[in-house]
């Protein structure tokens, strides 16, 4: 991420203090500027990214995923995140491990990404096994009578998800974060919906879509219900344009892509997103949070008019 401004190294990453609703991240996160003193931070102002290497094709993009009702850190148990609840963002590898569903995020989309993932069965351990940017040919497409649901499996017995991906950086109050938000099974009428949503804010003069980071927008999850199952999906709302400092960054972080440099971190098969938006979870299950906003109780999205249900 470029964080030049106002002629200070573009290795150095920007705070951004003229965005407004940037996530705040707690003084324990920035947990190394506790430990020093303020004659060492000074210090160090000249010599800042040192001995890290800031290119992209050595450092990988985290995920960020909304946790359900059967996600390991809602569940008691070693995974759990104390506070975290179904519908919550859950932050990879960051100073902010999760977000409330509800309060959610500001994100400056770069690019996208659609690929194919394999993974081996649950029942057989899990695991992620590759990627391809192409639908393999040898897929069929099988109904599992032990579990209730369609699946996409290889000869080899590897299930497929489709699988896209969108680039871009969380806005906080220590700078931008570069973050892949990942979707599946519903998920993917979603990507759509924003993605019509960007094509729609035109330039005045040219008459053509702005480029992805020229606008902020905020995610939040959503509450979804068909026929017995239930889950928490992505909102997505066009909040403001970007600054300087956004675009600047965006535009960097995509050619440094364009270039084939940036890679996602690949979760594994406990993926509890990805499996709720292909199948749900059963109704009478583990309750919604309270304050969580659903199909019944939230204002009408122009978005909406782009969902299948």
């Amino acid at each position: 991420m470029s964080g030049k401004k106002n002629g200070s190294d573009a290795s150095v990453p920007a705070v951004i203090e003229e965005a407004p609703s940037a996530l705040v991240v707690p003084d324990s996160g920035n947990f190394l500027a506790a430990n020093f003193s303020r004659e060492r931070l000074d210090r160090f102002l000249d010599e800042l990214g040192e001995g890290i290497s800031d290119a992209p094709e050595d450092n990988l993009v985290p995920s960020i995923r909304i946790l359900q009702n059967n996600s390991p850190e809602v569940q008691p148990g070693p995974a759990q995140l104390v506070g975290a609840k179904a519908s919550d963002f859950l932050l990879k590898n960051s100073p902010i491990p999760f977000v409330p569903g509800s309060e959610g995020f500001l994100f400056v989309p770069c690019f996208d990404e659609h690929v194919w993932c394999e993974y081996r069965p649950r029942r057989e351990g899990g695991g992620y096994q590759g990627e391809s940017p192409e639908e393999p040919k040898d897929v069929e497409k099988v109904y599992d009578e032990r579990e209730k649901k369609t699946t996409f499996v290889r000869p080899n017995g590897n299930e497929v998800q489709e699988t896209r991906r969108r680039f871009g950086l969380v806005v906080t109050t220590i700078g931008l974060l570069k973050f892949a938000v990942t979707y599946k099974g519903t998920g993917h009428s979603e990507f759509r919906a924003m993605n019509t949503r960007m094509s729609q804010l035109l330039h005045p003069t040219a008459g053509r879509p702005y480029p992805s980071y020229a606008h902020v927008w905020r995610f939040t999850s959503r509450f979804r219900q068909k026929n017995n199952f239930t889950w928490y999906g992505y909102e997505h709302v066009c909040e403001r344009a970007s600054t300087e400092v956004e675009e600047e960054a965006g535009r960097a972080f995509r050619t440094a892509w364009k270039a084939s440099k940036v890679k996602a971190v690949v979760e594994d098969l406990a993926d509890e997103e990805g499996r709720a938006q292909i199948e749900g979870t059963p109704r009478g299950g583990p309750p919604r949070p309270a304050g969580g906003v659903g199909m019944e109780d939230r204002p009408f999205s122009p978005l909406d008019a782009e969902r299948p249900f």
